[in-house]
């Protein structure tokens, strides 16, 4: 039974990667980007009920080092079928993304996509990855408030503080580790 409302799942949620496909690439000739099965983890596919959602996809080519680290921290805490997306869907560069951010239109059509995947998923928990995707997240969805938990964006630039960082970043993996576990 549970296998069977897995494949529901991905099916819907493919079902709603071509209509996101549809709406940004073929309508408006933008590129779009969703997190790809790697190394045991699901990606945009996953269909456990915890969804990890990040601001926007970049222009780097996956995987980078930061991609690497994200989804083995990922194995590593057992959320290998979490479900990745991001609040915008279009890759876009940082100058871009404010402007997707402004554009009322654009900016309404992912939040509907987003809730779409939401619907699907049904989490537990919604893991913000970076506070800007956190504070989007509780500001145009309120009603999940209590369900939503910042971490630090996986993508850590080198610092003098690079591997106090990456602790940090394992750290608050672990308490959302032990938050979803105290729901399920």
């Amino acid at each position: 039974m549970k296998e069977m409302a897995r494949d529901s799942k991905r099916e819907r949620l493919e079902e709603l990667r071509r209509k996101i496909v549809e709406e940004f690439l073929i309508k408006g000739w933008t590129d779009v980007w969703f997190y790809p099965r790697y190394k045991g983890v699901m990606g945009y596919l996953g269909s456990q009920d915890i969804v990890f959602v990040g601001l926007n996809p970049s222009y780097s080519c996956f995987p980078t080092r930061h991609d690497e680290f994200f989804y083995d921290e990922l194995e590593r805490v057992g959320f290998e079928n979490a479900h990745l997306t991001d609040i915008i869907k279009i890759r876009s560069r940082c100058k871009e993304i404010k402007k997707y951010l402004r554009d009322h239109a654009i900016f309404r059509k992912n939040l509907e996509f987003l809730l779409r995947e939401f619907d699907i998923i049904q989490p537990k928990i919604i893991v913000a990855v970076g506070s800007k995707s956190g504070n989007l997240l509780k500001k145009n969805f309120p009603e999940k408030r209590r369900k939503i938990y910042c971490i630090p964006h996986y993508s850590i630039r080198k610092t003098l503080n690079f591997e106090k960082r990456i602790q940090e970043f394992k750290k608050e993996l672990n308490k959302v580790k032990d938050i979803y576990s105290k729901l399920i």
